[in-house]
């Protein structure tokens, strides 16, 4: 992941494998511009990781899967905790094929499917503007 950021331009990257939460409750996070990061999809990880991402005042970029735009912790950020003048997210997914996204043997990240919500309904685009 450095070299391919590297080769994009960005060269400075912190990419290690270590605990970020361990890391952040030491003090030890490392000065930085923008946030990128793939989360896992289990436990509390993605409330944890946009919790922080949305208090850092700083970019970010959250590869989640789509049903987080439906979860509480989002949606109260986005209709009522976002500062004013905070642009909404945007969401980017594949266009020409359905992104089919599956957890074998994983129940926890399976269960947190919408009601109703398909594996292989993840939307093209989403305006931001879009109501979420």
């Amino acid at each position: 992941m450095v070299q391919h950021l590297k080769r994009l331009g960005f060269q400075s990257v912190y990419n290690r494998n270590e605990d970020f939460y361990a890391v952040k409750a030491a003090g030890q996070l490392p000065t930085y511009d923008v946030l990128l990061s793939n989360p896992p999809f289990s436990g509390d990880h993605l409330e944890r990781i946009f919790c922080f991402a949305v208090k850092s005042d700083k970019p970010w970029l959250l590869l989640v899967p789509q049903y987080v735009a439906r979860k509480a912790f989002f949606l109260e950020w986005l209709n009522s905790q976002r500062p004013r003048g905070t642009p909404k997210p945007s969401y980017l997914a594949p266009t020409q094929r359905p992104y089919m996204f599956t957890a074998p043997n994983r129940a926890d990240v399976r269960e947190m499917r919408c009601p109703g919500q398909d594996a292989a309904a993840a939307p093209s685009v989403i305006n931001a503007e879009a109501d979420v």
